[in-house]
């Protein structure tokens, strides 16, 4: 077994990428450009390595206990996106041999700090974006993150604008994904994985199918707006206003942008409660990971006595090759699919409860759907908690 072991360890196969002291944390960064950072921390970009996302560390556990692999292994594949400057891109059986049996070698502590090293543990920052010299392709799918793009010399910053003698601190770079085709940096990510049969995702194929020509910055970034990008720069270089857009990436925790795209209705049509869902956005609702849920749910009363509740639910069902209900990224079929398409409107019927005087409507959304609550083990608030979408009342 030793002799085994120590066999494993020689083929431990590590690559990589460091990245300058002065460009490797998103404090650097936020010391001039102080809203972006502000915005920016609010995200999930911020927040999209197993260190600051408990959700995602349950998944990384849960799909290692799935697929006989370390949490390690599956956090370098997965980090192809979630973390695309992470120093080893690859790891192998010998890893996982090494960390199965509690084996601590050079080789090992190199992995753990590639993974957990300041730039890793900092998410999608300045550096991942900004650092993009070249993309090779957005929408190809298997082929995401570090694999659609190359990186360039981290001392220049990739943006809207064209190289300035006001830049200090680093040098400047225009690119057109910027300012024109600015959706492809976006699906470097975003565009979609495909396993076999099953899309563990697809946010940018769906906005593909709904042939929409709005941009995904114009959501999720808002309008292009007059601001001082670096305000806290020093020296003799006078700050300057520019057009420039927030760094929230608005997502359902952080803005109003779930509430002000999904249009709802209500209505009372004989014994029925009609609910009518209209999705005004260019993907699915809801998108992203597939675990996401969001519950219409109609509470009956009497005065202010509660007599009944009746729920609807928009999610997906994935199920293992037992039948039994898993994430979208280690399943063997998907059962159904109740979102949203693209600028699609779906009703909700209710039958009304014929011992209630009023009735109240409310919509909810889940980052992860209550059954998968328990199956991933996730404790955190943040996650757990139901964010209101909207709410009425109606006599009866």
């Amino acid at each position: 077994m030793r002799f085994l072991l120590f066999t494993f360890l020689l083929f431990l196969h590590v690559s990589y990428a460091k990245v300058p002291e002065k460009f490797s944390n998103s404090k650097y960064c936020i010391g001039c450009h102080v809203q972006k950072g502000v915005d920016w921390k609010t995200t999930w970009h911020s927040k999209s390595n197993s260190k600051k996302n408990p959700m995602y560390k349950s998944i990384l556990k849960y799909i290692g206990g799935v697929t006989y692999k370390s949490i390690g292994n599956v956090e370098v594949n997965c980090g192809q996106c979630h973390s695309p400057k992470m120093g080893v891109k690859q790891v192998d059986f010998d890893y996982d041999m090494s960390k199965a049996f509690g084996i601590e070698t050079d080789e090992t502590k190199e992995v753990e700090d590639a993974m957990h090293n300041s730039t890793s543990d900092d998410g999608i920052s300045c550096i991942i974006c900004h650092n993009i010299d070249k993309i090779k392709h957005a929408q190809e799918i298997n082929k995401r993150g570090f694999e659609a793009v190359e990186f360039g010399s981290p001392e220049i910053m990739r943006g809207p604008y064209k190289e300035s003698h006001r830049t200090s601190y680093h040098k400047m770079q225009s690119r057109d994904y910027f300012t024109k085709d600015v959706n492809k940096l976006c699906l470097v990510c975003h565009y979609g994985y495909k396993d076999g049969n099953i899309y563990e995702y697809a946010t940018g194929i769906e906005y593909e199918s709904s042939n929409s020509g709005t941009k995904c910055v114009e959501c999720h970034m808002g309008d292009i707006k007059k601001s001082i990008i670096a305000p806290n720069i020093v020296g003799n270089i006078k700050a300057v206003e520019r057009d420039t857009r927030r760094h929230l990436f608005k997502g359902v925790r952080n803005s109003n942008i779930v509430k002000n795209f999904i249009k709802v209705s209500v209505i009372k049509n004989g014994s029925k409660i009609i609910v009518s869902l209209k999705n005004t956005t260019p993907h699915k609702f809801p998108t992203g990971f597939t675990g996401r849920e969001v519950d219409i749910s109609v509470t009956y009363k009497n005065g202010s006595k509660i007599i009944s509740k009746q729920t609807k639910k928009i999610n997906t069902l994935y199920v293992d090759k037992n039948n039994q209900e898993t994430i979208s990224y280690v399943a063997d079929k998907m059962v159904f699919d109740k979102r949203l398409k693209p600028y699609e409107e779906k009703k909700y019927i209710f039958n009304i409860d014929n011992k209630a005087n009023n009735a109240k409507i409310e919509i909810k959304y889940r980052l992860i759907k209550s059954s998968l609550v328990p199956i991933l083990e996730i404790k955190d608030k943040i996650f757990t908690k139901q964010y209101d979408i909207f709410s009425s009342s109606l006599k009866i």
